[in-house]
């Protein structure tokens, strides 16, 4: 992990991003228009097509792309991935792509069969399976590291931005420059989130517990502690109630001070999170609200953003 180096005065990081991301966002906006359409409805105009399995790797290969690719995503907002049952459109939609992006490691299993079934002819990009790099972002995930919420890993973001830049090249090569800018200017937006989360990590901030191990790399990357029972977050993100043991021992650790805050995944409630939440929220404890899909209306590189600053504030 990189450490955090003091520099000159500059504008917030909030205000950097906004105008990093100006020239892009009109792009990614148009790209991302095909992705709520079925395949029927893609645009047959000469823009190369995109299916993504989530929208958070949606909205990284339409910033990429910009308005030269159309993206069709399967899982949008408040959809769990594990419980998705393939539709005909999808695999339609997956047949007739130029290139297909998804997260892997068990997240979308789907995926797997559906590129067998719609027997595809594009590439597919593997976000698990990329090589592990770093490129100065200081990223914590290592090649034996079962937790797959890979999007908070910012260097994996970074590699699977990279891999649709160079296939979008091999693929339309008139445009191949300015998929690799894009994609540049991408990895200077994931630096400026690396240095906050250094930032945070240099602070010495306190620890957390979770529902659900979802910001896993975010939480390392900036030296935050998750004390959670390992046993508590695989038994919600497998969709099973915890061991009334586990819940007693994550009840101790609430009540104990221990913990500076509760990071709360809002996509995978149960009757045990939400006591959970009621209680940290009677105790006066930060409650930090995270979702594995990206909220309408916003872009990766913001939403992770507002994910950073708000553990940052709660951990102070």
């Amino acid at each position: 992990m990189n450490s955090y180096e003091s520099e000159p005065v500059r504008p917030s990081i909030s205000a950097r991003i906004v105008a990093a991301t100006a020239v892009l966002a009109a792009g990614a906006t148009l790209a991302l228009a095909g992705c709520s359409a079925s395949a029927s409805d893609s645009v047959a105009d000469g823009r190369t097509q995109i299916v993504t399995s989530t929208n958070v790797w949606g909205d990284i290969a339409a910033t990429v792309g910009g308005d030269a690719v159309t993206v069709h995503t399967i899982i949008g907002p408040n959809q769990d991935p594990h419980e998705y049952e393939t539709a005909p459109a999808d695999i339609l939609a997956v047949a007739k792509a130029d290139l297909v992006v998804y997260n892997g490691g068990h997240y979308d299993q789907f995926m797997a069969s559906i590129l067998k079934s719609a027997d595809a002819a594009g590439p597919a990009i593997d976000a698990n399976a990329l090589p592990i790099t770093d490129r100065g972002l200081g990223g914590t995930r290592t090649a034996d590291d079962d937790n797959e919420h890979v999007w908070f890993d910012l260097s994996t973001a970074d590699a699977v931005a990279a891999a649709i830049a160079d296939q979008l090249g091999a693929i339309d090569p008139a445009n191949a420059a300015t998929f690799t800018a894009n994609a540049e200017n991408l990895h200077g937006q994931l630096r400026e989130l690396a240095d906050e989360a250094a930032a945070i990590h240099a602070s010495g901030p306190r620890p957390v517990l979770a529902t659900e191990p979802v910001t896993h790399y975010l939480l390392a990357q900036a030296g935050i502690e998750d004390l959670t029972p390992r046993e508590f977050g695989e038994a919600v993100e497998h969709g099973s109630d915890p061991a009334p043991a586990v819940i007693a021992e994550l009840r101790t650790l609430l009540g104990s001070g221990a913990a500076a805050a509760l990071v709360y995944n809002i996509e995978t409630e149960s009757p045990t999170t939400e006591s959970l939440r009621t209680t940290a929220e009677g105790d006066g404890l930060p409650v930090v609200l995270v979702s594995e899909s990206l909220p309408d209306g916003q872009h990766y590189v913001g939403w992770v953003q507002e994910v950073l600053t708000g553990l940052g504030t709660a951990t102070a």
